[in-house]
């Protein structure tokens, strides 16, 4: 069984990885979870609007995010679940819906 590294720095590192992967060289469980941690890394939270001291989020956890106002920010904000379009895995040259299917295919097998 090849090792893979512990991380993952080019397009040719993941396509090692998972080629391993594929032929049971390397630990399907392993390598999935470098390619899950690709895809969550592309998320991150932005603001979205503000919210009164009663109003309800617009939708549920993870999607939806809110910081209670405090004593040094008094103001409640809605944050939303946003995809960065400068995330590595879009430079690496993947999508989401191609990381998520390899995510499957390792975790299903």
């Amino acid at each position: 069984m090849h090792s893979i590294p512990k991380i993952l720095q080019t397009r040719e590192d993941f396509d090692q990885a998972l080629a391993l992967a594929r032929s049971g060289d390397a630990p399907r469980a392993t390598v999935a979870k470098h390619f899950a941690g690709l895809a969550e890394s592309a998320q991150h939270y932005v603001f979205d609007k503000v919210l009164a001291a009663n109003e309800l989020p617009t939708g549920p956890m993870p999607d939806y995010c809110v910081t209670e106002a405090s004593e040094q920010d008094p103001v409640r904000r809605q944050l939303k679940l946003s995809i960065d379009p400068q995330a590595r895995l879009f430079e690496l040259g993947y999508t989401l819906a191609n990381v998520a299917s390899i995510v499957n295919e390792l975790g299903a097998q």
